[in-house]
């Protein structure tokens, strides 16, 4: 590994088995959504959905959707070790992402969600958390783009678990692209969960801006910042 600032990060950050107090509490909130037998009914605004109504449990759509509590570690720990002013979440699901990334620090968390019914659920996630940096935001990220990109102006963190279709990724990035900056942090999640959400993650890692790209399975990292040489790497966590 010949880049200091992937070292670091790798070993020191990702790596790291640090404990922090939220982690815990985050956790019984997940539990808790493991065991709800809530049944919601909405459309499903997300890859393949087709807008076909969908009636499901809470306890299935946690099962399912939320990211894993070593993934959620790993986001704290960026969130509280580069300190972003502004973080943007694409895809709130039940809430617990935003939470991990709430509780890292004081900065502003704006996460979209498709689905009005799960928005409640995630806004009631975000009250047992007791956070109040975090501003949930309702819609179709192509609505909600235009009055929340231009109020923010910047963002600094970006965390993209949305739509997992090739087009809707690129358009995605392209949209927010003019409002990141040289120290921007992009997680792309699910990385593998399709041969076109592969395809959209090495489109996006050979950008000739982004300069540091990091493969870890699950999701992937990248990094603007231009006085790096650019570089690419495969890491296991």
């Amino acid at each position: 590994m010949h880049s200091p600032f992937v070292f670091n990060l790798y070993t020191n950050i990702i790596l790291s088995d640090k404990h922090f107090y939220a982690f815990q509490a985050i956790e019984k909130i997940r539990e808790q959504l493991l065991k709800s037998e809530q049944i919601i009914s909405d459309p499903d605004p997300g890859a393949g959905s087709k807008g076909v109504l969908k009636t499901r449990k809470v306890k299935v759509i946690a099962a399912n959707s939320l990211l894993s509590p070593k993934q959620g570690r790993i986001l704290f720990r960026l969130v509280e070790h580069f300190q972003p002013k502004v973080i943007l979440e694409l895809g709130s699901s039940l809430g617990i992402s935003a939470l991990y990334l709430a509780k890292a620090s004081q900065a502003a968390v704006h996460t979209i969600e498709g689905q009005e019914s799960i928005a409640k659920i995630a806004k009631s996630v975000f009250n047992k958390g007791k956070v109040d940096t975090i501003q949930l935001h309702i819609g179709l990220f192509e609505d909600v783009f235009p009055d929340l990109l231009n109020s923010l102006k910047s963002i600094d963190f970006l965390y993209m678990d949305g739509n997992h279709t090739y087009e809707a990724t690129l358009r995605y990035f392209e949209q927010i692209r003019p409002y990141l900056n040289d120290n921007s942090i992009i997680v792309v999640d699910d990385i593998r969960w399709s041969v076109p959400m592969m395809n959209a993650w090495e489109w996006l890692s050979k950008q000739e801006d982004i300069h540091v790209s990091i493969d870890l399975q699950k999701f992937g990292l990248l990094f603007f910042r231009k006085a790096q040489v650019k570089e690419h790497f495969i890491l296991s966590v």
